[in-house]
């Protein structure tokens, strides 16, 4: 019987080492680099409206915001200084577009959507269920 030695071919521990150390280096960069598309920003409005008891009234509108509560204190601020002394938030949207109608005896409707026609006609159509002589007042898209 012959006896058959095999000898394998082997690195010594630190070349093993090394290697290691560079092949993960390698893989980690490799990684990093594989970036992925950066996520659009979410956009806030804020629609608000005070009814005031004399018949009048006053609003404020924002757009285009980083979140939801620096849109509405931007809208808050703008119904103050149209004279509203019980500003409330009667709407708010994300990426989409919002509207305001106004009616007689200081009705109003507000309405979202992911166009400028869609908003329009939900802020008409609310203020129409409860006003007459509605007209939209404004309309703005946060995207």
């Amino acid at each position: 019987m012959t006896k058959t030695t095999v000898q394998l071919a082997t690195a010594p521990a630190n070349a093993l080492t090394m290697f290691r150390k560079e092949f993960c280096t390698i893989l980690f960069l490799a990684a990093v680099s594989v970036v992925a598309p950066a996520a659009a920003q979410d956009r806030y409005g804020s629609i608000v409206f005070s009814q005031e008891p004399n018949g009048g009234y006053a609003w404020g509108m924002a757009w285009s915001y980083d979140s939801h509560s620096s849109a509405r204190s931007e809208a808050m601020q703008g119904c103050r200084r149209r004279g509203g002394t019980s500003c409330g938030e009667v709407g708010w949207f994300r990426n989409a577009c919002g509207s305001l109608a106004l009616g007689d005896r200081n009705g109003y409707g507000a309405g979202w959507g992911d166009s400028r026609a869609t908003a329009a006609n939900q802020a008409m159509a609310g203020c129409q269920r409860y006003n007459s002589n509605c007209r939209s007042e404004i309309t703005r898209c946060a995207n």
